[in-house]
């Protein structure tokens, strides 16, 4: 007889990280990690820093499925297929939103629940910049003020693990919960009476008395469509970033920033005006990333591994930008060979970030402003799904209705709406509280 699980959790990333960290004890779990899907090495366009990071580990890129768009030869969507997910190439900022900022209103109860389901989630890691949040902040200028990144360094049991931060919290507490784990990836969710059959890109059946979708939001969204006939499109939104090169004349990040931490990430920057965040700028000593990565992003390969370039290299400052507008929208319709860029805001129309650009103009010469290549803001949230191609409803909910709660979507996708600052600590507090909120009976249906 086929074993029945209590649940069986689909992902291994940030939110199923989360999930994990949240999921009472005693349950019979199997995780569905999907990292068998992961492309060759030699997997054309992909980000320079994945490319980059997954050569010197030796590894392939923890991608799979990419899905080019329509409108441009640059930039992709595509499921994470690694332990840890995109985590593993980015060092991410945890910190948590204003009381004013958009934090997930229809989740949480109160700014103080979100606050301390954010608190929760932070005691499994160990972070730069303050491990209360409480990180000193610098006035800038009388519209600006500045602070040191605070950033996901390493796990409680190993505080410097940097960017496989997420790869070994996954891995420790998949242990605790004894789950057994399968690397296929998840291709089909059915309905068998009281249960969900996961059916799995080798063959593999696995049936479970509930599901938790936590693939990421592209990847949930790709299950959802090849699962439910009746979806015909599917969207989601993009926090894309905008991309200025500052030579720097005023050395802003020399005069404000920390200089015992060691870390390409090296500045963060806001506007906060009545409580809320209005911009949010990343500034980055390329000093301190390795070579690999400059090389990457010019299209050789990614050599000398672990070697940082000369210091002169920090004449030139790259600032990423993130504003309320700076989101791209993007849609995938079923049999389409392509995804579609649907929105991307017009620079000249971001008043924000023309009165940004006006500052950081005083302070030296900007050699170069861009927006993000479609696909690339990697801060994906409100996932959606159509079932006529034109009028458009929320993801998770429209998935755990027709599984009849039975499956409960819990990544990004159920933020309908983000804050300006990154949006890693406030999603995976989201996912957290979800699995909280759900009534689990062992071994019963």
């Amino acid at each position: 007889m086929q074993k029945i699980f209590d649940v069986v959790l689909i992902g291994a990333g940030p939110a199923a990280v989360a999930a994990l960290a949240a999921l009472p004890k005693g349950l019979s779990a199997a995780i569905v990690t999907g990292t068998g899907a992961a492309g060759g090495k030699k997997m054309s366009g992909i980000h320079a820093k994945i490319r980059a990071t997954a050569w010197e580990r030796r590894e392939p890129p923890g991608i799979a499925r990419p899905l080019p768009f329509k409108e441009s030869s640059r930039g992709m969507l595509c499921d994470s297929a690694v332990i840890g997910g995109l985590a593993n190439y980015w060092g991410q900022q945890f910190i948590h939103y204003q009381e004013d900022d958009t934090w997930s209103l229809d989740i949480f109860s109160s700014y103080e629940g979100y606050l301390q389901t954010c608190s929760k989630v932070e005691t499994l890691f160990t972070c730069s910049g303050g491990q209360d949040n409480k990180h000193k902040v610098s006035p800038l200028t009388d519209t600006y003020v500045t602070h040191t990144p605070r950033l996901l360094t390493g796990t409680k049991a190993e505080p410097n693990a940097g960017l496989v931060a997420m790869r070994n919290c996954f891995t420790l507490l998949a242990e605790t919960h004894g789950a057994r784990l399968y690397s296929a990836a998840a291709v089909l969710l059915k309905s068998t009476g009281a249960h969900v059959c996961i059916h799995l890109a080798d063959g593999t059946k696995l049936t479970a008395r509930r599901v938790v979708l936590a693939a990421g939001v592209v990847g949930s969204l790709r299950l959802t469509m090849a699962s439910c006939a009746e979806v015909q499109s599917v969207r989601l939104t993009d926090h894309a970033p905008y991309m200025f090169y500052l030579l720097d004349n005023h050395r802003i990040v020399k005069r404000v920033c920390d200089d015992t931490l060691e870390h390409f990430n090296s500045l963060s920057l806001e506007r906060v005006e009545e409580n809320r965040v209005r911009l949010f700028a990343s500034f980055y000593r390329m000093s301190q990333a390795p070579i690999g990565l400059t090389l990457a992003a010019l299209g050789l390969p990614p050599l000398f591994p672990r070697t940082c370039p000369p210091k002169i290299v920090d004449l030139i400052t790259p600032i990423q930008v993130w504003t309320a507008i700076s989101q791209m929208q993007y849609q995938v319709d079923r049999n389409a060979p392509w995804a579609c860029l649907i929105s991307r805001p017009e620079l000249s129309g971001d008043e924000e970030l023309q009165r940004f650009q006006d500052w950081l103009s005083t302070q030296g010469f900007i050699l170069r402003r861009s927006q993000t290549l479609p696909g690339y803001g990697f801060h994906y949230h409100a996932g959606e799904i159509s079932l006529d191609g034109a009028h458009f409803q929320n993801s998770p909910d429209f998935i755990r209705e027709r599984f009849q709660d039975r499956v409960l979507c819990i990544d990004a996708s159920i933020l309908t709406e983000i804050g300006v600052r990154p949006l890693t600590l406030t999603a995976m507090a989201s996912a957290y509280e979800a699995i909280e909120r759900m009534h689990w009976n062992n071994g019963e249906q």
